[in-house]
């Protein structure tokens, strides 16, 4: 079935509910082992059809942010959930307290149960209210971003069409472009104020509600993070502060030095060759033609993965007004299919995100086989090693994309892939600040916001962007507003990524072997087990983010010699 063909139709909610408590009225009438694996199977098959809904609505609300009709749907959606997790949660509690529990538990595995453990301290039916507020606030924010058009010598662009013009060679063209982009965003600033201040203060309310002391207790637990602490991320960032920051300054310096100007501004950050920077040589089209040719040498499973989401539709890469900002991967239980959702802009972004985005379906694909729909979902910074880590195990076909400019691509990823750690650490660190005093004032905020890029970010020059120069930069990364603390994953799967790639210099065989018993692991263990489980070190040991930094940087600077002339003599 191609995905255009994919019915939908509103659920009914009587039904629903009724379903779930029939489950717990089962569960609670039986002492059989056999008979609760029966219902944990019925549970499942329940979940994973209210999971498909929930992914079409939502695939099709990001598709176009203006459609009235899958706008209410989504309105549906979010006013449903809440009732359907009072409902669960007596069915959780009856599977929980189950007198065959332990039985059941040595078949399908402990990890199971303990997420229906977190389930029920994370909800309670009088944070339903903040729910249906909070959902709300999210929603706003997508629409705002997602309808959002930038006025550019005489046209309009979407965030996602603006960006070529970010890294164009001519100085005063990336200046005019992050102009228009900033003064566009500036002139939300008001109502993203009030959103995320809103946002803050409802998270805050429902972590004290559930009788934690704050919203970051409470997040980590939602997150399944249970084999680390907000220590253990505190000391991480200290660690990238301490050892990547200087590095990423040094190279920011060089970056500088290359394109032979005074003072690098935060519009001629995304620039790093003076000549530009490498591009795709054909159109979407042309890449999704070259990346089934990939796939298709790369291994039986994603040849077929990639003719499926081609052939039968189950991906959307092109950038329109009314489209979602961003990209993401979606599944869909009852097809057994991902779907991938990108905005395509004629950059290096449309490559790395469409390989990112696979990465993430591939998982999603290779763990389909799991009993469970719990065990099929990974914890984030989990699911991010899959898809960065695609992007580094698809290095050997990139001359099908860009051709003589490959060493470029490569210099560029690398580059970026490194900055991004600084970055991602601010973000974490601004949340953490943010969530350990929810009564901060929107203006107290930004002042965070800089102090958080003096300390990650020490070459970033805002000179001469107004809402920059306030602190607004933050504003545009939608996990802030609509996933909060969903960002250092990205620099624990990074630093994870990195060694995928080291390892895959020495032997692409038996590294994209462990890649792929990675991916078909799912979320059958923690993170810091499924580390143990495939052969990768945990980031979070000091020593293992030094090594495996200063062992990119230095193949970094290998390339950089080779494709800009005049490092050699900047190192």
């Amino acid at each position: 079935m191609r995905f255009s063909e994919i019915p939908y139709e509103r659920p009914d909610q009587q039904e629903l509910l009724q379903q779930i408590q029939r489950l717990e009225q089962q569960a609670r009438s039986t002492d059989s082992a056999d008979a609760l694996l029966t219902i944990l199977k019925e549970v499942d098959q329940l979940q994973r059809h209210i999971r498909t809904l929930q992914a079409l609505v939502h695939i099709r609300f990001t598709q176009d942010v203006r459609s009235e009709f899958w706008k209410n749907e989504k309105i549906f959606w979010e006013q449903l959930l809440p009732e359907l997790a009072e409902k669960q949660r007596q069915l959780l509690a009856a599977l929980v307290e189950h007198p065959q529990r332990p039985v059941v538990e040595q078949q399908v595995g402990e990890r199971l149960f303990q997420g229906y453990e977190i389930s029920l301290q994370t909800f309670d039916p009088s944070i339903k209210p903040l729910l249906l507020q909070i959902v709300a606030l999210e929603r706003r924010y997508t629409e705002l971003t997602g309808s959002l058009l930038i006025t550019f010598r005489g046209n309009q662009y979407t965030m996602s069409q603006i960006q070529p013009f970010l890294q164009d060679p001519d100085r005063e063209t990336r200046k005019a472009a992050a102009e228009a982009l900033w003064n566009a965003l500036g002139n939300l600033a008001a109502e993203l104020d009030t959103i995320y201040d809103q946002l803050v203060k409802l998270r805050h309310q429902k972590a004290r509600k559930l009788g934690f002391d704050n919203y970051i207790q409470l997040r980590y637990l939602e997150m399944f993070r249970t084999d680390y602490t907000p220590e253990d991320v505190a000391q991480l960032r200290k660690v990238i502060r301490e050892t990547v920051v200087p590095i990423v300054q040094q190279l920011r310096q060089e970056q500088q030095q290359w394109l032979n100007l005074d003072h690098l501004r935060i519009y001629d950050e995304a620039l790093l060759f003076p000549s530009g920077n490498p591009q795709p040589k054909g159109d979407p089209e042309w890449i999704l033609q070259q990346a089934k040719t990939m796939y298709t040498q790369l291994s039986d499973e994603t040849a077929r993965l990639m003719t499926h989401l081609v052939e039968d539709e189950f991906l959307d890469v092109l950038s329109r007004p009314g489209k979602a900002s961003g990209g993401y991967c979606a599944y869909l239980p009852d097809y057994r299919s991902p779907f991938i959702f990108a905005n395509f802009n004629g950059t290096i972004d449309d490559v790395r995100v469409l390989t990112h985005e696979f990465g993430h379906a591939f998982q999603q694909d290779q763990s389909s086989t799991q009993p469970f729909l719990a065990y099929m979902s990974p914890t984030l910074e989990t699911a991010e090693i899959h898809s960065m880590g695609m992007e580094f195990l698809t290095y050997p076909w990139m001359d099908l994309f860009f051709g003589d400019e490959v060493e470029k691509f490569y210099t560029q990823h690398l580059f970026a892939a490194v900055s991004f750690l600084c970055y991602a650490a601010a973000v974490d660190e601004f949340q953490h600040r943010i969530y350990e005093q929810p009564e901060m004032s929107p203006q107290q905020r930004l002042a965070v916001w800089q102090e958080m890029e003096k300390q990650y970010l020490p070459w970033r020059d805002n000179t001469g962007i107004p809402a920059l120069e306030q602190g607004r930069f933050w504003q545009r990364q939608l996990h802030i507003y609509r996933a909060p603390f969903y960002y250092i994953d990205y620099a624990l799967a990074q630093l994870c990524a990195f060694q995928i790639w080291l390892q895959s210099r020495r032997s692409y065989a038996e590294t994209f072997q462990k890649y792929q018993r990675l991916c078909q692991l799912g979320g059958r263990l923690s993170f810091v087990q499924t580390l143990q489980t495939v052969g990768l070190s945990s980031p979070f040991d000091s020593q293992v983010v030094q090594q495996t930094v200063t062992e990119v940087v230095a193949l970094l600077r290998t390339l950089t010699e080779q494709v800009i002339p005049s490092a050699s003599t900047v190192a």
